[in-house]
C-alpha cells in the first residue's frame, strides 16, 4: 500500500469538524484567554513576553493560557 500525498476524504471531513469546534471555542472564551492563547500557540510568544506585553504577572498568563487549553481539550471530547 502506497500512502496518499494528501488526505483522505473522511481525514479531510474531520480536520474541517475539528477546525470548525476550535473557532467556535475561541470564539465563545474570554478575550483575554483566547488572546493570550493566540499569543503563546500562533505567535509563538513565551509567556514572560506575553506578561511583559500586557503588563501581567506571569502566573496570570499561565492560568489564563491553561484555562484556554481546558477549554479546548473539553469541547473536543
Amino acid at each position: 500500500i502506497v500512502p496518499r500525498p494528501y488526505p483522505g476524504p473522511l481525514h479531510a471531513l474531520l480536520m474541517k469538524e475539528r477546525a470548525e469546534l476550535a473557532r467556535k471555542t475561541l470564539g465563545s472564551m474570554k478575550g483575554a484567554q483566547r488572546d493570550a492563547l493566540i499569543a503563546h500557540a500562533v505567535d509563538g510568544l513565551k509567556y514572560r513576553e506575553i506578561a511583559e506585553r500586557d503588563g501581567l504577572a506571569i502566573g496570570t498568563v499561565m492560568s489564563r493560557i491553561n484555562l484556554a487549553r481546558t477549554k479546548l481539550k473539553a469541547a473536543e471530547a
